[in-house]
Order: structure tokens, then sequence, then C-alpha cells
């Protein structure tokens, strides 16, 4: 009977040892869980962080990737923020090289605060929304475009591209521009090489939501989308246009 004792006695002994020796590995394997991931987490904080300030910082500094290429594939040469009030801010990049002198003129009427005061008076949802007729005349200036025999603009009316307006003389255009809300065949057919195009709103995640609020809310419209109601036009505080470099 004591021999019998002994023997179960060392089996008890055995799996006790077992247990705790198991007991001990799994606490070991959860501690390195934990610290792995105590690890892993920040990394991925810290990375993400600098991924959004590289952006930030490349944006505002007016980096625009290899040769100076856009969001689009255009090259840049100049920014510009429209802000409108109870909406918010549509930032857009400018392309200089397809429409030179559209361009030098946007710039030119922003510097000299034309464009303050003004606003959105044409709004056809899906299509676009149209605005920019400031305080006084502004001077005509040549259509860009390939209809009017310049060649040189290939940009499209996609979403977001901007691009001046003009009436049935296609050397009207002077301070009226457009931007474009949805991408769509009958866009481009009605656009394309028609209309000077020269710039493009960026995806940072704010411009198109600004866009998307002008040309979705609720208003009282007469002909052809024009904004009966002098109070419902989403009224433009200023536009700032910036040379690419330019503080």
């Amino acid at each position: 009977m004591a021999k019998k004792k002994n023997r179960n006695s060392n089996y008890q002994t055995e799996a006790r040892e077992a247990a705790r020796k198991k007991a001990e590995a799994e606490e070991l394997a959860a501690r390195r869980k934990k610290r792995n991931r105590a690890i892993f987490i920040p990394l991925i904080s810290v990375f993400t962080l600098a991924v959004i300030l590289f952006g930030i910082i490349t944006f505002s500094a007016g980096w625009y990737g290899p040769d100076g290429l856009g969001w689009y594939g255009h090259k840049v040469t100049h920014t510009a923020t429209i802000i409108v009030k109870n909406y918010g801010t549509i930032t857009l990049e400018l392309y200089g090289e397809e429409a030179p002198e559209t361009v030098a003129n946007f710039k030119k009427l922003a510097d000299e605060g034309y464009y303050d005061g003004a606003n959105f008076h044409r709004i056809i949802e899906g299509f676009m929304a149209q605005g920019g007729e400031g305080k006084g005349t502004a001077a005509s200036i040549k259509g860009e475009f390939a209809e009017n025999g310049f060649k040189k603009n290939d940009v499209k009316h996609k979403r977001g591209t901007i691009s001046m307006a003009r009436t049935d003389d296609m050397n009207s255009a002077s301070s009226q521009f457009f931007i474009v809300h949805e991408t769509s065949k009958e866009n481009s057919k009605a656009l394309d090489g028609l209309y000077a195009a020269f710039g493009r709103v960026v995806d940072d995640g704010v411009s198109y939501e600004t866009l998307d609020k002008i040309c979705t809310d609720e208003y009282t419209l007469g002909w052809n989308g024009m904004l009966a109601v002098e109070s419902e036009k989403p009224f433009i505080l200023t536009i700032d246009v910036k040379e690419v470099g330019e503080e």
C-alpha cells in the first residue's frame, strides 16, 4: 500500500509541475503579445501622422510632385482659394501653361479684389455652378480653347474643372467662371474644346464637399438655372490666387 501511495503522489507532483509550466508559458506569451501590440500601435500612429504632416507641408509649400505636376497630371503654375460665405472653401490648382491669358486674367481680377462680394448666380446640380460677376466691367480676353484655334489647351471638363463662361462670341469671356459639378459624357460633349478650362478643384477632402453643398442646396430657380432670389445666391467673400512658390 505504501508503494501505491508514493506512486500516486509522484503523479500528482508531475501533474502540478506540468500545469505550472503551462501557465508560465501562457503568461509569457500574453506578455509578449501585449508588448508587441504596445510597440506596433504607436508605430502605426507615428507613420500615419507623418504621412498627414508630409501632405500638409508639401502642399502648402507648393510641391506638386515630379515636374510640378498636380493632382491630375497637369503642371500647376498657380493655386486659387475661393471662400464662400456659409459654405466653405474651394481650393484649385491652375494651369497657366495650357491657358496662360486666362490664368493671368483670373489672378489679376482676384488681386484687384474684383471678385470680393460677387456670387454664384447660376447653379445646375450635376452640371455646374457659375459666378464671378463683380462690380464694374472686366475686359474680355481671347478664348483659349480648341474651337477658337487654341489647340494647346487640352484640359477636360470633368468634376471640379474651372472654366470661363462666355456668350456666343468666342472671345467674350471676361470675369465669370463656372466649376463643373459632375463628370459625365453630356458635360464633356457640351464643354470640351468649346470653353477655356484652366484649372481643377484639388481633392483635399474639403473643397469638393463645399462644391457639392453649393450645387445641391435648395434655391428658388428661374430660367436655365438662374437663381431668382438674391439672398439665396452663394456669396463669394474673396478669391486669392498665388503663383506656385509665392508666399
